[in-house]
């Protein structure tokens, strides 16, 4: 770049100054300091990539297409210069438009309405004016299904915990056999609730009752026979083994 501007170097042989001025007549001023520019982004780019060899390669091929490639001087000239056409207004020959006659099949028959998709998956809401013990107990499984999808243990007592005893002025009243599932469905029946009155569309009212189960009758010194009636296997190995009753 200092020969071709006509600076004078004499750190270099006399030789290879006279190459470099055969050379640089190949170059214009502006493609060699472009070329530099590349050199120079290069060399920082492969220090903070990960990929140096791909970065290199790139740069190459961008230096052998440098005739290719044309400076914004450039091209904001050739569009200074480029003439835009001109049309000539009076040669233009205006279309008559014409609109479109309906034909009578369009006139007499309309479009068909689109047709209207249930969403899947919609759940079911019932319009229900008073609930009662059978409407509950035929609908108990869907009940359930939307009570365990907000919470499941919720809907695992229902099941087997509880029984449903009697339904007046849409008032539920369960029993309920454990004070744990008690306790956590005192404690949600406004949700329990909630999901009964998106299903029938009613304001229900739940009450959950602890029952405990009835215990079984204890008979101090059994005979073979209250063994019998209680199990009739083990009265069996009792004769067999002639076992003693304590």
């Amino acid at each position: 770049i200092l020969i071709k501007i006509g600076v004078e170097n004499t750190s270099l042989p006399a030789t290879y100054v006279n190459d470099l001025k055969e050379l640089s007549g190949n170059f214009e001023e502006k493609d060699l300091l472009y070329m530099i520019s590349i050199l120079i982004k290069i060399k920082k780019d492969i220090k903070t990539s990960q990929n140096p060899v791909l970065i290199t390669e790139m740069s190459l091929v961008k230096l052998t297409r440098l005739a290719e490639l044309r400076s914004v001087d450039d091209m904001i000239s050739d569009l200074q210069n480029r003439q835009v056409p001109t049309s000539n207004k009076n040669t233009e020959t205006k279309q008559e438009i014409i609109p479109h006659a309906p034909t009578k099949k369009e006139t007499l028959i309309p479009n068909d309405p689109p047709e209207q998709i249930t969403p899947k998956g919609k759940e079911t809401v019932l319009n229900i004016k008073d609930l009662d013990q059978e409407l509950i107990s035929s609908h108990e499984s869907d009940l359930y299904k939307r009570i365990e999808k907000e919470k499941p243990v919720l809907g695992n007592y229902l099941r087997n915990n509880c029984k449903l005893y009697a339904v007046k002025n849409n008032t539920l009243h369960y029993f309920v056999n454990s004070s744990l599932a008690e306790r956590m469905l005192k404690e949600n029946s406004g949700m329990i609730a909630r999901i009964f009155k998106s299903y029938f569309n009613i304001e229900p009212r739940i009450v959950f009752d602890l029952k405990a189960e009835k215990q079984e009758e204890i008979i101090n010194n059994p005979t073979l026979e209250d063994i019998r009636n209680k199990s009739p296997h083990l009265a069996d190995f009792i004769e067999t083994t002639d076992s003693i009753i304590s």
